[in-house]
């Protein structure tokens, strides 16, 4: 179960259900235009957040209010994220990819935001399945 705990620009995000991972792949990249994400100069305004689900101890995911998703990966590996969820503070109304860090709770440890980056998910193609 996902819990997000808003008040003002202070967010609240619990431990949850396990969420596929999310992989860079090799195939070449194409030009994607960030704004379409809502992500500026490294940024995203808090209100485009509607939940966020830890990954693992490198990612999240940022689910948006028009359906779209953003990988936040922290530098590094963020120790009990998983577990314990995280807090962070916006700052007049954006959060940014390094200068902002999530504060591990129960534990207090600080973990870099590394960078904001398009989630697209990729169909599977009819009849397969996902495991």
């Amino acid at each position: 179960m996902v819990v997000l705990a808003l008040s003002g620009s202070y967010v609240a995000v619990f431990a949850e259900e396990t969420v596929p991972e999310v992989r860079s792949s090799g195939l070449p990249t194409v030009d994607i235009d960030l704004s379409d994400w809502g992500i500026y100069n490294g940024c995203i305004s808090n209100s485009r957040i509607l939940g966020i689900k830890v990954l693992n101890t490198n990612a999240a995911l940022l689910e948006l209010v028009n359906g779209k998703k953003v990988v936040m990966r922290f530098m590094g590996s963020c120790r009990g994220i998983k577990q314990y969820g995280f807090v962070y503070t916006a700052r007049n109304n954006l959060f940014c990819a390094k200068r902002h860090s999530v504060r591990v709770m129960e534990i207090g440890t600080h973990c870099q935001v590394e960078s904001l980056e398009p989630y697209q998910e990729t169909e599977l193609p009819r009849g397969g399945s996902q495991e």
